[in-house]
């Protein structure tokens, strides 16, 4: 009850696993890498040809071999048709003699006799067939009888009363016994060398066609499996490189949601698939970092208002204590004089130490950033380097071997050309000996019709022959101009492959400017470390400083309790200013700093210029590699590359070391500076 069931569902099971085996080829072929692909189809191709090579080389070893067997063959007809020529005129050269007794005649008849013994000989050393060459042999030896009978008879020559006793009549007898012996072992020999030359000539017909067609096949065959291979790889890859071509326009189009085609190859295009994937990956954090930066940047902007709003509100409080301060009078002139020295003073080296703290600080956590940014940079990119590098000498090994594979061939087609025109010359020599058999055997008339007959089947063999050759010829001179088609695409390949090494050498590159950046590390470290050392002295300093204050403030003690109340609500209003800017802002420096990533600017400055690297950046200012001295308030501008013109500022720190720039605070500047930041930060997220 169950077999038409069964029945039914053992077809579409065997489609399934057919469809599942094809994809399963289908996948495995997409996943070889693109040369792996090319040396495959190129295999296959080189296999054919190789076959086609050798069927040519065999066919022509065989027509080589048949064409002598059929000279040897009409080489053997000819001979027996001249011995018996020669036997039959030397029989009528002996009855010549017997009726007029002439010399010449009987010299005549031993002459030709002898010439169908040596003919004799020379067809029985050249036959190979054992039977044949027997009856050849006792046909000679008849020939030999008849000459030993010849002395006999040449004693009864002009001589008819001889004729007539009872041994002449023997002799003659005998003569003819041996006459009509050798012409019943001639004519069936001669009709199977007859037909031995036929059977060669049908054989040799029947294997040049055989290789004709075998080759014709094997061409055929060629060319359809090339075809369908060279669709196959190109549409292999030209498919997902229009893909991919497509999701990088949509890229290019700030669509972020457009997914990346091949990412799953395991050949060339999925690794560019996996590169533009990584390049997606990092636009969508970029975005999210400018998208971040943006928030930042509004936030502190409402902390930096809130100070000046602070600021002004301490300024209009501040007037009126001082006013009331202006009231304390003279007797604190001299006293208020030298603590506002002192008061300077300290403030200074007070300033000077806080600058150098801020330093510290902006440069350890500069340091900190790059240091862990530069690790897995430099170890990504040394490891991308090492893979293009040994991807690119494997790529130029492959290459160079199948060029001079491609050319192996060209010069194998050369070589299979030269024996197609041999084969061509010798079978133009065989037309000429046909037509030299055809006129002789014309000159011998009626015993010449069947040698005729197979010097013209010798002739359409030639002939035949020609036209195969030339055939051969033309498919060979194909067979050559695509292997050296062949040979240019190789040489093409090879030169793409040179433009990867390039690329790695512009990666090396890359690493090269990541080892500069480390280097800058380096020197910032020492920065740091010089702050250090002035931020010691400066307090230092400000502890005599404040010995100092100490001694003068004794001197305005009794000032002190006058300007007591005003004092404390002095320092009721700086106390409430300093919790507002502690309530609206908790770092001092109003914008960060990014560390350059490598980027380099053009700085202007008292008429010279020189590209420099950026050390860091920030809105409010930016810090260059450079080792000029200017004073602080020097005009100079900077330009980069993403920032479409010149960025406007002024110096503050030009120590031969680093060269800090303010920039301009208008809005063009500050545009400017919002595009230098997107691109050096999409650098950064690309390392």
């Amino acid at each position: 009850m169950h077999f038409p069931y069964e029945l039914q569902s053992a077809p579409s099971s065997f489609a399934a696993q057919a469809r599942f085996r094809k994809s399963r080829m289908s996948s495995l072929f997409v996943n070889l890498r693109i040369v792996s692909r090319l040396m495959i189809g190129f295999g296959v191709l080189i296999v054919f040809v190789a076959g086609t090579s050798g069927v040519a080389i065999r066919s022509s070893s065989q027509s080589h071999f048949l064409v002598g067997e059929v000279e040897r063959f009409n080489e053997q007809v000819i001979l027996n048709q001249n011995a018996r020529i020669a036997m039959l005129e030397g029989r009528l050269a002996v009855w010549k003699g017997l009726a007029t007794n002439d010399p010449d005649d009987w010299i005549a008849a031993e002459k030709n006799f002898r010439q169908a013994q040596d003919k004799y000989r020379a067809l029985a050393d050249s036959t190979r067939d054992p039977g044949r060459r027997s009856d050849v042999q006792a046909l000679n030896a008849q020939v030999a009888r008849y000459v030993d009978e010849l002395r006999l008879l040449r004693n009864i020559g002009g001589r008819n009363e001889m004729l007539e006793t009872p041994g002449g009549q023997k002799d003659i007898e005998a003569a003819n016994a041996i006459g009509r012996t050798i012409t019943e072992l001639s004519d069936p020999l001669s009709e199977r060398y007859h037909k031995a030359a036929e059977q060669a000539e049908i054989q040799a017909a029947d294997t040049l066609d055989s290789a004709m067609t075998i080759a014709l096949v094997i061409g055929v065959a060629a060319v359809v499996i090339g075809i369908a291979l060279a669709i196959f790889v190109a549409r292999g890859i030209t498919r997902p490189i229009t893909g991919l071509t497509a999701a990088m326009k949509a890229l290019a189009g700030k669509d972020l949601t457009t997914r990346i085609p091949a990412t799953g190859q395991r050949d060339e295009v999925g690794e560019m698939a996996r590169a533009v994937q990584v390049f997606k990956e990092s636009m969508i954090r970029t975005a999210e970092l400018v998208a971040a930066q943006e928030a930042e940047r509004g936030t502190k902007e409402r902390r930096q208002a809130a100070i000046d709003r602070h600021t002004q509100e301490f300024g209009t409080a501040i007037s009126g204590v001082m006013a009331a301060l202006a009231g304390s009078g003279e007797n604190m002139r001299k006293a208020a004089v030298k603590m506002t020295e002192a008061s300077r003073s300290v403030n200074e080296e007070a300033c000077s130490t806080a600058e150098g703290a801020r330093q510290t600080a902006q440069q350890l956590t500069s340091v900190a950033a790059a240091i862990e940014e530069l690790t897995s940079s430099v170890a990504e990119i040394s490891r991308q380097v090492t893979s293009a590098s040994q991807v690119a000498r494997e790529a130029v090994k492959r290459a160079d071997a199948s060029q001079a594979t491609m050319r192996g061939l060209s010069e194998a087609t050369t070589r299979i050309g030269d024996v197609v025109r041999l084969i061509s010359d010798i079978a133009g020599q065989t037309n000429l000996l046909a037509l030299n058999a055809t006129i002789e055997a014309a000159r011998a008339g009626e015993a010449g019709r069947g040698f005729a007959v197979v010097a013209g089947e010798v002739k359409k063999l030639a002939a035949q022959t020609s036209r195969a050759t030339a055939e051969i010829g033309s498919q060979i001179e194909a067979v050559s101009n695509a292997a050296g088609n062949s040979v240019t695409a190789m040489t093409d390949i090879t030169q793409v492959i040179g433009r990867l090494d390039e690329i790695s050498s512009h990666i090396a590159a890359a690493v090269e400017e990541q080892s500069a950046t480390t280097r800058e590390i380096a020197g910032n470290l020492q920065i740091v470390s010089a702050a250090g050392v002035q931020a010691s002295a400066a307090m230092q300093t400000m502890v005599e400083v404040s010995q100092e204050a100490g001694a003068i403030s004794r001197q305005v003690l009794d000032a002190a309790g006058e300007i007591g109340t005003e004092a404390a609500r002095l320092g009721t209003e700086v106390d409430q200013f300093l919790a507002a800017v502690r309530d609206d802002t908790g770092e001092r420096r109003r914008y960060e700093r990014i560390p350059g990533n490598g980027a380099t600017g053009t700085l202007m400055v008292n008429g010279r210029s020189a590209a420099l690297p950026v050390i860091d950046i920030s809105r409010g200012g930016v810090a260059l590699q450079c080792d000029w001295q200017f004073p602080a308030g020097t005009e100079a501008s900077v330009t980069f590359p993403a920032a479409g013109g010149p960025v406007g500022g002024r110096v503050v720190r030009g120590d031969g070391r680093k060269l800090a720039l303010v920039f301009r605070p208008d809005n063009e500047t500050q545009a400017r500076i919002d595009q230098i930041l997107a691109a050096i930060g999409r650098t950064r997220q690309a390392a």
